[in-house]
């Protein structure tokens, strides 16, 4: 899969028709220009992967769901109305049960080694 996202997203410089080194008497360049990298997820999408001899195709978004995140993930953080530092946690689809639960008991556990009242959590 990574090698067809690879060859099919791929950058590459482009130029011109008819410039130098060009045979004497040629007149006319052209300059050549196209997008080279995708911008949108149905591009990626529409990657192929796979075709068979009887002509059936598989496309990225037959076997992925193609999304794009924020152009940032920049944030800033203020707590008890003064600056913070700041940590986001994302689970996963994968997550187990207990594991949200497990997150807040280590973010006690952090607390209890910070001055009183300096670390705050919540979920």
């Amino acid at each position: 899969m990574l090698n067809a996202i690879n060859a099919q997203n791929a950058q590459f410089a482009t130029g011109s028709l008819g410039a130098d080194p060009a045979v004497k008497g040629q007149t006319f360049t052209a300059t050549v220009s196209g997008d080279t990298l995708f911008s949108s997820p149905q591009q990626f999408n529409d990657i192929l992967l796979l075709t068979t001899s009887d002509g059936t195709a598989v496309h990225l978004s037959d076997v992925a769901r193609v999304t794009f995140g924020g152009q940032s993930y920049g944030s800033s953080a203020v707590w008890k109305g003064k600056p913070a530092g700041g940590l986001g946690l994302f689970s996963c689809r994968r997550q187990r049960a207990g594991d949200r639960e497990d997150g807040q008991a280590q973010m006690t556990l952090l607390g209890r080694t910070c001055p009183r009242g300096e670390l705050g959590h919540s979920v």
